[in-house]
């Protein structure tokens, strides 16, 4: 499992950028034993060394967050821990291809004034306010592939398409189809916005851009050009058709509906997400 780069600057001292405050987050790597339906992670070893966080997370103010994160099913998911272990368990349908993992202390409550022990002289007296969720030290970042036997009964959209950064500064997004994947292009501009949607409402990014792209691709199947009979070769064709065979969609229904099936209502999903939030707030 390997460790990746962190950020560089938050609006108040955190341990683990500079100098600003002293301390360190220790924690082994995260453990993943991978099942057919579930996934068990387990970390151990936190410990953060700063006193002033340390006495944070004992009197349940903060405590050692785990994010897993997964690009390709769009999953993110932040749990908690006030002791030195943690261990979750996780639906595996939600780990395809690069899974990455973040180690922090974040804070329960709102702090204000707060002046934690060795902070740099350079600070003084100044005194920050904290909000509930705002990262107070960080750990290691780790990253995990995970390659998993194809299941075309799972409609398992990420072995098929993937979603990158094209060339375009704006613009309509594009999609190259004579991949061993379909790849779709996003101008910058939505590339940037991309990262924090998918985070933040998976569900939209499958109702607003992979059905449509999925409805071209289930065209492309149902109907081959001459110009296109190469592409009957290629693996996210062959695993496209094996998908709608196993859902049993046939020709008859509309690529439109045949997306919806295979993405398991996105439209409904995104509504219901929607009206969570809505409720949240």
């Amino acid at each position: 499992m390997a460790r990746r780069a962190r950020p560089t600057s938050f609006p108040h001292p955190v341990v683990g950028i500079g100098d600003d405050l002293k301390g360190e987050v220790h924690c082994n790597p995260p453990d993943f034993d991978l099942g057919v339906d579930t996934t068990s992670v387990r970390v151990d070893g936190l410990a953060v060394t700063n006193p002033s966080i340390a006495s944070l997370v004992r009197d349940g103010v903060a405590a050692f967050t785990i994010r897993v994160s997964c690009g390709a099913t769009y999953y993110r998911e932040t749990f908690q821990s006030r002791s030195a272990q943690i261990q979750f368990t996780l639906p595996s349908s939600t780990l395809v291809g690069d899974v990455e993992i973040q180690v922090r202390v974040c804070s329960l409550q709102r702090l204000e004034r707060y002046h934690p022990d060795q902070l740099h002289p350079d600070y003084g007296d100044r005194t920050f306010d904290i909000q509930v969720g705002d990262v107070l030290a960080l750990g290691d970042d780790f990253s995990l592939r995970v390659d998993k036997q194809f299941d075309p009964l799972a409609a398992d959209i990420p072995s098929i398409m993937r979603i990158m950064k094209g060339n375009n500064v704006s613009g309509p997004f594009e999609v190259d189809f004579w991949g061993e994947q379909i790849v779709v292009l996003l101008p910058a501009d939505a590339h940037e916005l991309y990262g924090i949607a998918s985070n933040s409402s998976p569900e939209l990014i499958h109702a607003a851009l992979v059905m449509p792209v999925l409805c071209e691709a289930i065209r492309k199947v149902r109907q081959v050009s001459d110009e296109e009979a190469t592409m009957v070769e290629l693996p996210w064709y062959r695993r496209l058709e094996a998908m709608l065979e196993a859902r049993r969609i046939n020709d008859d229904e509309s690529a439109l509906s045949a997306a919806q099936k295979l993405l398991d209502m996105p439209l409904l999903r995104s509504f219901r997400s929607i009206v969570r939030k809505s409720e949240e707030d």
